[in-house]
């Protein structure tokens, strides 16, 4: 899924780079450039999803170690914090924030 995932925003970033994609009016060059930048951010929270398989760290969360539900790694992949964990730090997305240091008592991931 993230092979194919990471495909799909390399394919995005071609075509949002194309010369036909950049002649435009400012309106549009605006919302070519805030895609751009949506994709690179995506591709990188990919690549960095990958590694964390290939290091054999993947579906841990990086804040409290706990593993993540296979229920939220099939709806977000590239997730770095369990549910609690991203709840916790009020973050929007899979971002890497991190926070101050909870329990590490066992939790029903979100």
């Amino acid at each position: 899924m993230l092979l194919q995932q990471r495909a799909f925003r390399i394919d995005q970033l071609n075509r949002l780079d194309s010369p036909t994609a950049t002649k435009s009016d400012p309106a549009r060059d605006e919302i070519g450039a805030t895609l751009r930048e949506a994709a690179r951010r995506v591709l990188t929270l990919i690549d960095a999803a990958l590694r964390r398989i290939e290091e054999g760290s993947y579906g841990h969360c990086q804040r409290c170690g706990d593993l993540m539900s296979l229920h939220r790694l099939t709806a977000l992949p590239m997730s770095t914090l369990c549910g609690r964990c991203q709840l916790t730090l009020g973050i929007v997305g899979p971002d890497r924030a991190r926070g101050p240091e909870h329990s590490r008592t066992a939790h029903r991931d979100i």
